[in-house]
């Protein structure tokens, strides 16, 4: 007799603004959760929740066997902040806590 397990391993990641500022209004978050949205796809992941506040993220998905926690809270918040800088969506630098 065969005996097989499925494991699920969910991760809830909070990241913040520097200093904790509220600096991302109503349309920036909304910009933002489409932008991690696509980001996930790239990267292979899906998000089960995703919620963007004027000084935080919080996301909640679960960890393919294939990537490590850290990799993907860097890549997200790395190309999030990148993502940002660039398209110049903030009068000043942007970056995370």
């Amino acid at each position: 007799m065969a005996i097989h397990s499925n494991v699920k391993i969910w991760v809830h990641l909070i990241w913040g603004t520097h200093r904790h500022e509220r600096v991302l209004d109503k349309e920036l978050r909304k910009q933002i959760f489409a932008h991690l949205i696509g980001k996930s796809k790239e990267m292979g992941i899906s998000f089960e929740k995703l919620n963007v506040q004027p000084e935080h993220i919080h996301c909640l998905l679960p960890l393919p066997s294939d990537q490590t926690i850290a990799h993907i809270a860097k890549s997200l918040k790395g190309e999030t902040s990148r993502w940002l800088n660039e398209k110049k969506l903030l009068e000043c630098l942007f970056r995370w806590q």
